[in-house]
């Protein structure tokens, strides 16, 4: 799956007062490369082993605010 499909996938979910479809998703699509672990209810995090001493966090949201005016 390209980036773009993939970023598309995530922004069409359904997330205000849904979030659950959003983190299943999301664990899905990084499941396919990565261990993942669900942690605090709705997060995740995801790891990829490899041969380097470095460590690299990468952090996003898959929560949306929404408001009516």
């Amino acid at each position: 799956m390209e980036l773009k499909d993939i970023i598309a996938t995530l922004s069409n979910s359904v997330c205000i007062g849904h979030i659950d479809e959003t983190i299943k998703i999301a664990e899905q699509m990084l499941g396919d490369f990565c261990e993942i672990k669900r942690i605090y209810g709705n997060s995740l995090t995801a790891f990829i082993k490899g041969d380097s001493d470095y460590t690299i966090a990468v952090e996003a949201h898959t929560d949306e605010i929404g408001f009516i005016v």
